[in-house]
C-alpha cells in the first residue's frame, strides 16, 4: 500500500501535456535533434493563472515552520524516484519528467522563470563519448616507442588519425596552431583557459593538444575508459593528451618534432535541463543594495538511470530517493516557504542541476550562463541526501554542513538561534563531493547541508521513498529554511574565514 503522501505526488497535476511531450521527446531523440530547443503546444505556451495561496503575510504564524511538511516532502520524492523516471539518468526521458515536475512545483510557488528564453529551463547540451580501441601514439623518424599509459594519458578523447608537427605555445597570439600537434607548457592554474581559448578558435584550432604531466613514467595496463559525457560549449573538439616520463622530456628539449596519432572516438550529442528560477529581492530601508545579491539555492535532480540482469525480477532502477529526489524535495519546500513570507532583502535563484553524477555538469553550464551576474552572487547553499538522520550529528531532525570551518556561516546562523552542525567525517572530503564545489572553483561561498549516513543504499537500486524518514525531513528542512531566510534578510553575510579560501582551478 503506497502512502498518502505518494499518492498526492501521483496524482498531482502536472505541467501541461505539450511540454511533458516536448521535453520526453527531446531527451529520448536529442541525438538527432540540431538545436534542443523545447517545442511547447499553444497550450503549454498560453499564459495560465497560478493558484491562489492565499495573503503573503499573516502576523502570527510561523510561515516557515507551518510550509514544511512531511506530507509534501513524501509527495515531492514519492514522485522523483518512482520507476517510471527510470533513475533520472541525465538526458534520459525519465529526467525529463523530473524536470517538468520540478519547474511546475516552482512556478506554482510564485518564483519566477530563470532560464532560457523566459522560461524555468536552462538547456545544457552534451556529448558521450565512447572508445573501444586503445590509442596509438609514435614518434615519425625515431625509434623511439610511445606507450600509452606509460608515457602518456588521455585527458579528452576525440577522433584523429594522420602525421603532425610539434609545436611549442609560448605565445597562443603568434603561432599558427592548424593541423598542429601543440604542446602547453602553462601551469595547471592558466590550463582549462588556454584550452578554452583554443576550442574558440573553430576550425584553427589545433589538431591536438599536448599538456606536460609527471615526469616519472606511468604504469602499464589498465581498462579503457567508460563512456564520459561533456558539456558543449560550442568551440573546436580536439584530443588533449598529457604526457610524462621520458616522453615529455624529448617534447620539452625539442626533439619531438612529428608525432603519428590514431585515436578511435564515437561520439554522441544530446541534451538535458536545469531547472532555474528567481524570488526577487525587495532590499530592505536601511539596505536598499541587498537585492543586488543572490543567494543560490541548489540541489542536483539527476541520478544513475537503471541497470541490468537476467534475472526477470531483479529490481533494475536506481531510484535515488535519498540521492537526490530529497535535496530537491528539499530546495521546493524551502522555495514555497521563503515565497510565502514578505519578500526577501536578497534575491534568491533555486537552481535543480542536471549532471552531477556525471561531474557537476548542469552546475557548471549554470556557471557559464548564470541566471543573474556571478559577480552578484554572494552564496550557494547546496542540499544533498538529507532522507536519512545520521547518528553521529544528533539524530532525527538534525543535519551537518560541509566546509564548517572554512566560513562565518555556521556561527553566525547559530548566533541566530539556527543551528548548524560541522561534517562529522571530514575524510570523506563531501565538501568537494557536490555541486557546490563548482561555486567554490569560482571563487563564491557555496557549502553543503546533509544527513547523510553513510548507508548501505548509496548508488544502490535499494535507495527508494520508503526508505526516507519524512518526520525527520521536515525538521531537518525547518531548520534549513529558516537558515535561508536569515540569508535573504542580510543578517548574515556570509564570507570565506582568513586564510580559509580554497584555491581556484
Amino acid at each position: 500500500m503506497r502512502s498518502e503522501g505518494l499518492r498526492l505526488a501521483l496524482d498531482a497535476p502536472r505541467l501541461t501535456q505539450g511540454l511533458v511531450l516536448a521535453l520526453v521527446g527531446l531527451t529520448s531523440t536529442a541525438a538527432g535533434a540540431q538545436d534542443g530547443a523545447v517545442q511547447e503546444t499553444d497550450e503549454a505556451a498560453a499564459p495560465r493563472e497560478r493558484p491562489d495561496r492565499g495573503p503573503r503575510i499573516d502576523e502570527g504564524r510561523d510561515l516557515l515552520t507551518e510550509e514544511v511538511t512531511a506530507l509534501e516532502l513524501e509527495a515531492h520524492v514519492g514522485y522523483l524516484s518512482q520507476d517510471l523516471l527510470a533513475g533520472r539518468e541525465t538526458g534520459s526521458a525519465g529526467e525529463a519528467l523530473a524536470v517538468a515536475y520540478i519547474a511546475e512545483r516552482l512556478e506554482a510557488a510564485g518564483w519566477q522563470p530563470g532560464g532560457d528564453d523566459g522560461t524555468f529551463l536552462q538547456r545544457v547540451p552534451l556529448s558521450v563519448t565512447t572508445v573501444e580501441v586503445d590509442p596509438s601514439v609514435a614518434e615519425v623518424g625515431t625509434d623511439a616507442v610511445v606507450e600509452w599509459r606509460v608515457d602518456y594519458t588521455m585527458v579528452t578523447w576525440a577522433p584523429l588519425a594522420g602525421e603532425f608537427d610539434v609545436v611549442v605555445a609560448e605565445d597562443l597570439d603568434s603561432i599558427p596552431f592548424t593541423d598542429q600537434a601543440l604542446f602547453v607548457p602553462a601551469s595547471t592554474s592558466e590550463r582549462a583557459s588556454v584550452l578554452a581559448e583554443l576550442a574558440a578558435r573553430g576550425d584553427d584550432a589545433p589538431a591536438l593538444v599536448i599538456l606536460p604531466g609527471p615526469s616519472s613514467p606511468g604504469r602499464p595496463g589498465g581498462r579503457l575508459p567508460s563512456p564520459r559525457m561533456e558539456v558543449e560549449t560550442g568551440g573546436a573538439i580536439f584530443p588533449v593528451l598529457r604526457a610524462r616520463g621520458e616522453f615529455l622530456g624529448r617534447i620539452e628539449a625539442g626533439t619531438v618534432g612529428k608525432l603519428a596519432i590514431a585515436l578511435e572516438a564515437e561520439r554522441v550529442e544530446l541534451s538535458s535541463h536545469n531547472v532555474v528560477a528567481i524570488l526577487p529581492g525587495a532590499g530592505s530601508e536601511a539596505h536598499p543594495e541587498l537585492a543586488g545579491e543572490v543567494i543560490v539555492l541548489s540541489a542536483h535532480l539527476d541520478h544513475i538511470g537503471t541497470t541490468q540482469s537476467d534475472d526477470p525480477e531483479a529490481d533494475l532502477v536506481y531510484n535515488g530517493a535519498d540521492d537526490d529526489a530529497s535535496g530537491v524535495a528539499a530546495v521546493i519546500e524551502v522555495a514555497e516557504a521563503l515565497a510565502l513570507g514578505p519578500r526577501p532583502a536578497r534575491t534568491f535563484v533555486a537552481l535543480l542541476a542536471t549532471g552531477e553524477e556525471r561531474g557537476l555538469l548542469g552546475t557548471r553550464e549554470y556557471l557559464r550562463r548564470p541566471a543573474r551576474p556571478l559577480a552578484e552572487t554572494i552564496y550557494n547553499l547546496n542540499f544533498e541526501m538529507l532522507g536519512r538522520p545520521d547518528a553521529l550529528v544528533g539524530g532525527p531532525g538534525h543535519m551537518w554542513f560541509t566546509g564548517y570551518e572554512l566560513t562565518n556561516v555556521g556561527p553566525l546562523c547559530a548566533e541566530l538561534g539556527v543551528e548548524l552542525t560541522p561534517d562529522p567525517r571530514p575524510e570523506q572530503r563531501f565538501f568537494q563531493r557536490s555541486d557546490n564545489y563548482a561555486f567554490v572553483m569560482e571563487g563564491i561561498v557555496a557549502q553543503t547541508l546533509s544527513s547523510f549516513d553513510l548507508h548501505d543504499d548509496y548508488h544502490q537500486v535499494t535507495d527508494e521513498w520508503w526508505t526516507v524518514d519524512y518526520d525527520h525531513m521536515e525538521q531537518a528542512v525547518t531548520v534549513s529554511a529558516k537558515a535561508a531566510a536569515l540569508l535573504g534578510s542580510g543578517a548574515v553575510t556570509p564570507a570565506w574565514n582568513e586564510g580559509m579560501q580554497p584555491a581556484q582551478r
